[in-house]
């Protein structure tokens, strides 16, 4: 029984002692974090620390964890780990036993007595708490001086306010000025109805053309104060009391710092960064129409335009522009126009919607024209910011014009085949007059007469399209040529016109004479040398082209119902000449319109080169390379050179020109000053090393070029 008891005495020791050793270890981290990473102060985070302490221990309390464990615990562990018990330890819990019972006790004690054997509990959990509460606080401690690196909060280097640089002696004078609070007021400009704010930090975000006040407070003797922007640019600060007071105007990014000057010392700020927020142009968000080519119909003659428009700090004007495009290919006609939204909301503010309803009757729009529309806007900027939204197109559909046919992915030109057939019946032809020999006189036939007549139809249909319509009923259902024929003409002007059919139709292909066709040809037909179109001093016009188209697939036309289609061919190819002369007649031409590159000489030789061994070629680099000005520095610091301050100077606008973020830019900035200093040199050197080679090893991944090459060129415009 005695045993029991000791056993669980030790064992609540041991709980105990885990319970208070994670309490303090939770605490005693969280105390740390609390102060270095959250940036409270150190009283702060020690009451933080106390207060989670005891609130650990108190759930450890609450638990049972400070309690007696039960003695059935003791009794399982001894009979799982010594047998010596024989699995009789739980005799010992009872108060009464048994002849068998008692017999079984002064056995167990016996063995015992014998053995000398000394129970104790296992120390595993205790060890493993032990680590665990060392691992985490090791974790705090490192997380803390990574952070304090970062941040550059290091104890070691001080107060983060200030950088001392002695310019002759040693700081002995105990009143050397001191930085004790910087405050910034940023006011905004009066048209980004923004509120003005008040920042006590170096680091300022601010909008463009905003008013940047400086309150600096320093103590100790000041000669001088002033503001150094990019080490160039210099604001004298003016003194009022311990308060030293400077302002500017926030056009663009700078990076500046502190400067104070006593009568033996210069005391310099680490480098401050000034964020300037661009006023962008307003910009768009079109809901309707959804697709950018709207089409109306004889069903629907109205379509609605509905815009969102959003701006940095105020939309001042929305309107919209139309511009109807009328007619096609040198005819087109254009008209714009300005017009105002039917309902506008949100004026003045950072989002306004407008829309209007686009009716193609009252925008005088007829079948076929095009109306392209965008919105536009100007902003509540002084020097008045516009911008415009994407070009939607409305055309209303011309059902008299054939519309090309998308199937799937293929364009199918729906054009009327009258207008482009007369190729296919001359290959239609030639195909005929090749496969002759391989099929019979009869098939040959009705082959070539199926073609006269497609010829044929072609021909009535160019007639109606050139109102010829009255010529063929004249003619008693014969087609016949309307004496239109230069060639076969008479000048002599005989009484009779030209008729021809397919029965007055000679072996040689001429044409007889009607002396009764001038009869019944109209008036507008006849050979006029007085007409326009009929005149040959000058160039034939596309009606009398037409007209010679006509009359040679009318020959075609009887040569293929005839079989012979052999010979109908030469005046098939005639009809084709003709219609494409018809084609090209009005067109005009002007001269391109394009950039006339400078003239390469053909004869100049250019990229030559000499190759030794093209096999195995030598590859030599050149000595005078010049080393990127981050890789230099970090080669210098890896090597332990002492910079001069020139040398420093130069890497300090280095790193202001150099293309890296912000933040590793002050970085560096604020510990490049500290290089040389023998109070910090060694932690500086560790930190500007890890830093740069971070950022050189980043820019060796991303390969692409900083600037974009300029190709030089030489002679004529650029």
């Amino acid at each position: 029984m005695m045993l029991i008891a000791k056993l669980r005495r030790q064992l609540r020791r041991q709980r105990v002692i885990i319970a208070l050793l994670i309490s303090l270890t939770a605490a005693v981290s969280i105390g740390l974090m609390a102060n270095d990473v959250l940036g409270l102060s150190k009283l702060v985070a020690a009451l933080i620390a106390v207060a989670l302490f005891f609130l650990l221990t108190a759930i450890y309390y609450r638990s049972g964890s400070f309690s007696l464990p039960p003695s059935e615990v003791i009794v399982r562990y001894l009979d799982r780990h010594y047998p010596q018990v024989e699995d009789s330890s739980g005799l010992y819990l009872k108060s009464e036993l048994n002849r068998l019972e008692k017999l079984q006790i002064n056995r167990i004690n016996n063995k015992l007595s014998q053995s000398g054997l000394d129970f104790k509990l296992p120390k595993k959990q205790l060890i493993r708490s032990v680590l665990m509460s060392v691992s985490l606080v090791s974790i705090a401690y490192l997380v803390t001086i990574t952070t304090s690196s970062i941040s550059g909060t290091d104890e070691r280097f001080g107060d983060v306010t200030q950088q001392i640089a002695v310019e002759s002696g040693n700081l002995t004078s105990g009143n050397d000025p001191v930085i004790q609070s910087v405050q910034v007021v940023v006011d905004p400009p009066e048209y980004t109805n923004l509120e003005t704010k008040v920042v006590n930090s170096g680091i300022v975000t601010a909008a463009t053309m905003s008013a940047l006040s400086w309150t600096i407070n320093i103590s100790g003797d000041v000669n001088y104060a002033a503001l150094i922007f990019n080490d160039r640019d210099t604001v004298e600060l003016t003194s009022e009391g311990d308060a030293y007071k400077g302002e500017i105007t926030a056009e663009n990014r700078l990076i500046y710092r502190i400067a104070v000057t006593s009568a033996d010392t210069t005391i310099y700020s680490n480098y401050y960064s000034i964020e300037v927020t661009e006023d962008q142009p307003p910009r768009f968000r079109v809901s309707s129409p959804v697709q950018m080519r709207t089409l109306l119909t004889e069903n629907k003659r109205q379509t609605e335009m509905n815009v969102q428009v959003m701006d940095d700090y105020g939309i001042q004007y929305i309107s919209l522009y139309t511009t109807l495009a009328r007619g096609s290919g040198e005819s087109v006609r254009f008209r714009e126009q300005r017009m105002a939204f039917d309902r506008i909301s949100g004026m003045g503010t950072r989002q306004a919607e407008a829309s209007i309803m686009l009716n193609a009757d009252s925008l005088g729009m007829t079948p076929g024209d095009e109306l392209y529309i965008y919105a536009a806007a100007s902003d509540n900027h002084p020097n008045t910011q516009s911008g415009r939204s994407d070009t939607y197109i409305i055309v209303v559909e011309d059902t008299t014009r054939a519309q090309p046919l998308m199937a799937g992915n293929i364009v199918i030109d729906l054009m009327p085949e009258d207008f482009r057939s007369q190729r296919q019946i001359i290959v239609d032809t030639e195909e005929l007059l090749s496969e002759k020999g391989q099929m019979s006189e009869e098939y040959f036939k009705v082959r070539s007469r199926r073609i006269g007549r497609d010829q044929e139809m072609l021909m009535l249909d160019f007639g109606q399209y050139m109102s010829m319509e009255d010529e063929s009923e004249s003619a008693g259902g014969d087609i016949t040529e309307a004496a239109d024929d230069h060639a076969g003409h008479d000048h002599g002007h005989e009484e009779g016109g030209e008729g021809v059919t397919e029965a007055e139709l000679d072996g040689e292909g001429q044409e007889a004479t009607q002396s009764t066709a001038a009869s019944i040809i109209p008036e507008e037909f006849f050979h006029d040398h007085g007409s326009p179109e009929m005149n040959t001093l000058f160039a034939e016009s596309p009606r009398a082209l037409l007209r010679r188209a006509l009359s040679e697939m009318f020959r075609a036309s009887q040569y293929l119902q005839t079989d012979r289609p052999e010979e109908a061919l030469a005046y098939e190819y005639r009809a084709l000449e003709y219609l494409q002369e018809a084609q090209q007649a009005d067109r005009r031409y002007v001269r391109r319109a394009g950039l006339d590159g400078i003239p390469i000489p053909e004869d100049e030789k250019r990229l030559t080169g000499e190759i030794d061994d093209f096999a195995n070629p030598e590859f030599s680099y050149r000595s005078d390379r010049r080393m990127p000005p981050l890789v230099l520095f970090e080669q210098q610091i890896r090597d332990e050179q002492n910079l001069s301050e020139d040398e420093l100077q130069k890497h300090i606008e280095e790193i202001q020109k150099a293309n890296i973020t912000e933040s590793d830019k002050l970085y560096l900035l604020n510990r490049v000053g500290r290089l040389n200093s023998t109070d910090y040199n060694g932690a500086v050197r560790q930190q500007l090393l890890a830093k740069l080679s971070e950022i050189n090893r980043n820019r060796q991944r991303n390969l692409s070029p900083e600037r974009v090459p300029v190709l030089k060129t030489s002679g004529g415009n650029k």
